[in-house]
């Protein structure tokens, strides 16, 4: 931290001598340095200050003069230290355009006020000197950063108090807000090419501009209402021509140029929020309040002012809403509704050294005052003001409040206004928050004279807890609305910020001080499941991921309420969060899909598949399948088998309306291979297909229909990867096969590993007797073909994988590839098939459960090992396809990170992820053992 320096440093005084040598009698110059040095023993001056002096120096036009001014004019001393001392903000400014401190020092800028009616005079005369649009955009920002200097210059040296100094910056953003948009508007207009007269429209402010409280950061909240919406030409109407403008000042206020930013622009006030019309007929928005609008709008609709347009417009809305924004008596009170708004603010604040947010702080006394006005505006009149601090004169008047409650209310707003103001003023930051320690939290105290920042800590801490009580008592509660660490503090997020935000959301609709959206409906339908969500999150290892699968589901639907209602279900909300928590797949696919959300909601997901019953898309089966394996509605073979059988009749039904009526129909044959054939599909298998004919060559286009047969294949059966691969000569050759060839390839070109992707076979559609021909020859082949050796051929295409199994993943088990996985159980029963081919027909199209069954009745292997292939295959099988539901991974590498192991050991029954890895590691050693057991020593 920088101390407080009582002088200026040697280093600053040699330039100073520099700068002033030859211009400045000697006499004349300690003169200077003493008043600098006096003014200085004020403040608390730092390093950082002195260097604010200097810069200001080096910019302007004449430092010496300036310099020499401080002898005549010793309110220059006091301005210049003042400024470097406790703002950095207003010095960029001053270095920027040096010629405003000269206009400040030799004009009576600063004993000025502005005033609305000149001030907005004056700045339309200069915009009128110009014809380009960037350029008066730039010129009415540029008149802002020099109106901010006065106020902020007059503000720090106490010239104007805290209520002039508001309503400055307030009529400054009205007036320059006002001129914008009339430049937009005009400027939309040319554009359109329209001649008419537009309609009558008015703008209003809301917020603090609207009740002109605004500080040096504040955004500016604003709405539109146009009288009628009429054609303005063959193109455009007036709600187009509105939004066009609305679209253009947003973007010219806000977007930062040579002469900075106007305003931070906020429409999302409006009826209905951001995803709604930007602007509407005032009908329209008349007719919302009216139907629809909430306590929090009342509450809004307070501040609400007059921009710019017809004034008499604006009054017809505000006299028209005056009874909804003041009713006589509410049917519901509105003590509730602001009360658990506050709770919302309070439990997602980060600190508790936030001015505006925390217990006790701005927003408690707005709040209260806010509310005290709502129920009793409608008999006292007078109470209808937009003023905070006037709204406290007239509660204490209309002994709403208590002389000690009047003056706790009206000294915590003043000092935390101004601690506010400083905050902004330091570093143009939008901030409330008072630093623990450090440099500028020094400087705060000094400058609201407080003897130490300990004093002053003490001080606002105290009127904290005053306010606070003061809020507790309007809104009839004992208990504090503290956040609500009781609840959050039991939950092990990963990050508590993020945590906020989303919870934040899932209240109001809304992240962390912006906008609610959601209707009152909707937020009184979460209250009454919050404590579920809050239960749910305690007893989570992963709240984290739930909260933010939870948001997806919510921001995407239309109608949140009905998800929320819902949760009052128990069965519903036990399975939901178990899918929020642990399918990354199934949220994946339903939070971005209406017709699965709708799935969901009325229990179709939940319901026994029955094809024959209802329809599903394959994303519908996908998510169906996930979530009822997740929850071990089915089994992981029933999965496989459910999915086999879905495509199987796809893909036949494809066939069949392909070919159906092709003159060739009768010669053909569709056969399935891989896990397609033996119904061990998994969410991201591929479909392996071979295409078999007789008397081929007579079709000379047969080869490009089933070219085409296959991108249809490949287009409907998304995401499914369907190829043909496994045909002879590979991918390169012909998609269909003559019978004849495909026989002759099989006597004197087919590979072992060949043989092997032909153990696992089926007959899919076509002409059943050219496959029963195909599998009988490949029978043949198989015992006239391979020799006593197929041994030796399966162990060295089986090393050719194990590379493979490493890959860019390092250290990583991959499930198929890697030693003691599912490529050594498939080539071992692949092995003995092999070595019986007669039985190849009799195994074809069996699932790897059966053929293990089966190898054991034809008296091949024994029973023990029989089983233990089964239980390896099947662990293997299940942990692939949970890693696609979980984590909606793709590559079969057993997952490393102990937060997902936890989740396989959960569902798989061990007691902890190191129980999983041992029982893991012992199963692919016995499998490995078993692989060169049968094979290798055969």
């Amino acid at each position: 931290m920088q101390h407080r320096k009582t002088s200026l440093s040697e280093k600053f005084i040699a330039n100073l001598d520099k700068r002033l040598a030859g211009y400045v009698s000697s006499e004349d110059g300690d003169k200077i340095l003493n008043l600098l040095n006096t003014e200085i023993s004020k403040h608390y001056f730092s390093e950082s200050s002195e260097n604010n002096l200097l810069r200001i120096l080096d910019a302007s036009y004449d430092a010496v003069y300036l310099l020499k001014d401080i002898i005549y004019q010793p309110h220059i001393t006091e301005i210049l230290i003042t400024l470097v001392s406790n703002s950095n903000f207003l010095t960029d400014i001053i270095v920027k355009n040096p010629e405003y401190l000269n206009w400040l020092l030799s004009t009576d800028a600063l004993n000025k006020e502005l005033a609305e009616t000149s001030f907005l005079k004056e700045t339309k005369d200069k915009i009128s000197l110009y014809k380009n649009f960037s350029t008066k955009v730039n010129l009415i920002k540029s008149i802002k950063r020099r109106e901010i200097l006065r106020v902020g210059i007059k503000d720090l040296l106490g010239i104007t108090n805290l209520e002039e100094t508001v309503a400055q910056l307030s009529i400054l953003a009205k007036c320059l807000s006002s001129v914008l948009f009339e430049l937009c508007l005009i400027e939309v207009k040319i554009k359109n090419k329209i001649k008419s007269d537009i309609p009558n429209y008015f703008l209003l402010s809301l917020g603090k501009m609207g009740g002109k409280e605004l500080n040096y950061s504040s955004d500016i909240d604003l709405m539109l209402c146009f009288e009628e919406n009429i054609k303005l030409s063959h193109k455009i109407d007036a709600y187009e021509f509105f939004s066009q403008a609305i679209h253009l000042f947003i973007e010219s206020a806000s977007q930062v140029t040579d002469s900075g930013f106007l305003y931070r622009v906020d429409f999302r006030l409006r009826p209905d929020g951001k995803n709604s019309p930007l602007c509407r007929t005032l009908n329209n928005t008349l007719s919302y309040y009216e139907m629809k609008g909430e306590d929090w709008e009342r509450q809004m609709l307070i501040k609400a002012d007059f921009v710019c347009g017809n004034v008499d417009l604006f009054s017809q809305f505000k006299n028209y809403l005056r009874p909804f924004i003041f009713p006589s008596a509410f049917i519901k009170p509105p003590i509730a509704q602001i009360q658990h708004l506050r709770r919302i603010t309070i439990d997602n604040l980060d600190s508790d050294k936030n001015i505006k947010l925390s217990l006790g702080g701005i927003r408690d006394i707005e709040f209260s005052v806010q509310a005290l006005q709502l129920l009793n505006a409608g008999r006292i009149t007078e109470l209808q003001t937009s003023s905070t601090l006037e709204g406290i004169t007239i509660l204490h008047k209309n002994k709403l409040l208590s002389n000690e409650e009047r003056e706790v209310f009206e000294k915590g707003y003043k000092l935390f206004r101004r601690v506010e103001h400083y905050l902004q003023l330091m570093n143009d930051r939008q901030t409330h928050t008072i630093p623990d320690r450090g440099e500028i939290l020094e400087k705060l105290a000094a400058f609201l004279n407080y003897k130490n920042s300990s004093s002053f800590l003490h001080d606002v801490d105290s009127i904290k807890h005053q306010i606070k009580n003061i809020a507790y008592s309007i809104f009839g509660i004992s208990e504090a609305i503290t956040p609500n660490e009781s609840y959050f503090s039991k939950i092990k997020f990963k990050d508590a910020g993020r945590a906020k935000k989303n919870l934040l959301f899932l209240k109001e609709g809304k992240g962390l001080l912006e906008q609610k959206q959601f209707d009152q409906r909707t937020i009184d339908a979460f209250i009454n499941v919050e404590e579920v969500v809050i239960s749910k999150l305690i007893n989570s290892n992963s709240p984290d991921i739930i909260l933010d699968n939870l948001v997806r589901i919510i921001k995407s639907s239309k109608f949140p309420s009905i998800w929320y209602e819902q949760l009052n279900e128990k069965v519903f909300h036990d399975s939901f969060f178990t899918i929020l928590e642990r399918s990354k797949f199934a949220v994946d696919l339903f939070a971005e899909d209406s017709y699965l959300r709708e799935a969901f909601l009325n229990g179709k997901v939940f319901r026994k598949i029955d094809f024959e019953a209802e329809t599903y898309s394959i994303k519908e089966l996908h998510f169906i399948l996930a979530i009822q394996f997740l929850l071990k509605i089915i089994t992981r073979e029933t999965l496989s088998e459910l999915l086999s059988i879905y495509l199987t009749e796809k893909v036949k039904l494809l066939f069949t309306k392909f070919f159906g009526k092709k003159i060739y129909r009768k010669k053909i044959a569709m056969i399935s291979l891989g896990s397609f054939a033996i119904s061990e599909m998994t969410f991201f298998s591929d479909l392996d297909l071979v295409f078999i004919s007789t008397d081929s060559n007579k079709y000379p286009n047969i080869q490009n229909d089933f070219f085409k047969f296959l991108n249809s294949l490949k287009e409907e059966l998304k995401p499914h990867a369907v190829d043909s691969r496994l045909r002879p000569e590979g991918k390169s050759s012909l998609i269909i096969w003559d019978l004849s060839k495909y026989q002759e390839y099989m006597k004197s070109r087919m590979k072992t590993w060949e043989f092997q992707s032909f153990t696992k076979i089926k007959f899919l559609s076509g002409n059943k007797e050219i496959y029963e021909q195909f599998v009988d020859s490949l029978t043949l082949s198989a015992k006239n073909r391979l020799n006593p050796n197929i041994s030796n051929d399966i162990i060295e295409m089986r090393k050719k994988l194990y590379p493979q199994s490493i890959g860019s993943i390092q250290n990583k088990f991959h499930l198929k590839k890697s030693k003691g996985g599912q490529t050594d159980i498939e080539f071992i029963i692949q092995y003995l098939i092999l070595c019986s081919p007669d039985l190849l027909a009799y195994f074809a199209s069996s699932n790897i459960n059966e053929v293990l069954t089966r190898i054991f009745y034809k008296g091949i292997l024994e029973i023990n090992i029989a089983e233990k292939l089964k239980h390896n295959y099947s662990i293997i099988k299940q942990i692939e396809i949970l890693q696609q539901v979980c984590f909606a991974q793709i590559t079969p590498t057993l997952v490393d990170d102990e937060e997902k192991l936890g989740i396989l050991a959960l569902f798989l029954g061990f007691k902890s992820t190191s129980e999983l890895n041992n029982q893991f590691n012992k199963m692919i050693k016995e499998t490995n053992e078993l692989f060169h057991k049968i094979i290798v020593g055969a």
